[in-house]
């Protein structure tokens, strides 16, 4: 808006699901929380700052790059699913790999090339035969049962973690960033379809090890239980700090009707998320105040 001084305004931040890729852009969770929160004030914006595969590392760089050239009154983080990439010898990345990546000159070609990004998408697609992002999820997800024991996991999964306070202090640093920058910070924990039941202990936990640990093969419930791990560790920095934090894992229940995959929300996921978070932030007083 033009007179962005007079809007209430917040950017919501967090990964693929908060950037809604599979969904219609007027579907997606923040778009649809934009829409009841003008019901009760009619100045706010809402912005999706989702970026699929970020993390709360990435979302450091968001705030040091992004949050200061907006600057909104609010940061809406959704954390969660993308921080199980600290996770030691079940996971392909650890901490210490994401931490030594140095751009080099191929890499900032490809960053800066529109030619060169569609001859390598047109690679992928025709020549090595990999499916386009969208393609695998358009026809829907289907259970798949999980094949022999799933590896062996410690009763505290903070122990698989490289560095077991590494959600906690970036956590911590992004509270620290937004109120640097006078902007108020507010955090959502992360719904999944999987749950810790009989059924999900017999499925496969497809996320982003199955192919390249297929030694190391877990259920869904236990993809859960580890998620559920990290979702505590954001509560208790929000409660330590002082930080309004929704616990929207437990507002959207474990039931494929609102995901399109195990992760993923589809239309009824993100409307139930945006109407769920938007009466959170009301009660809080974050709008409409």
């Amino acid at each position: 808006p033009a007179d962005w001084d007079e809007w209430t305004t917040i950017v919501c931040i967090g990964g693929s699901t908060t950037q809604c890729f599979e969904l219609d852009d007027s579907r997606t969770w923040p778009a649809q929380l934009q829409q009841h929160l003008r019901e009760v004030e009619q100045k706010t914006w809402v912005g999706n700052g989702g970026l699929g595969g970020h993390g709360t590392r990435g979302h450091l760089v968001f705030m040091d790059e992004v949050i200061p050239v907006v600057k909104p009154d609010i940061v809406l983080f959704l954390v969660g699913v993308n921080e199980m990439v600290v996770y030691s010898g079940m996971l392909p990345r650890t901490q210490a790999n994401l931490g030594t990546f140095r751009p080099d000159l191929g890499w900032w070609l490809f960053c800066n090339s529109r030619l060169i990004q569609i001859a390598y998408s047109l690679k992928k697609a025709w020549i090595d035969e990999i499916p386009v992002q969208g393609t695998p999820w358009a026809h829907g997800y289907t259970p798949v049962p999980l094949e022999g024991p799933e590896a062996v996991t410690p009763a505290d999964l903070h122990d698989l973690m490289v560095d077991q306070d590494y959600t906690s202090n970036n956590v911590r640093q992004l509270i620290e960033k937004a109120r640097d920058l006078g902007v108020t910070p507010v955090f959502l924990t992360q719904p999944l379809a999987y749950d810790d039941t009989e059924y999900w202990h017999g499925i496969f936990g497809e996320f982003m090890w199955r192919i390249e640990r297929p030694d190391h093969a877990l259920s869904a419930a236990t993809v859960w239980r580890m998620l559920d791990v990290i979702n505590r560790d954001v509560r208790e920095v929000c409660a330590e700090e002082a930080v309004a934090c929704y616990d929207l894992a437990s507002a959207v229940p474990h039931d494929l009707s609102y995901f399109y995959d195990g992760t993923h929300l589809n239309d009824a996921g993100a409307a139930l998320v945006a109407d769920s978070v938007a009466a959170f932030m009301i009660r809080e007083g974050l709008v409409g105040r």
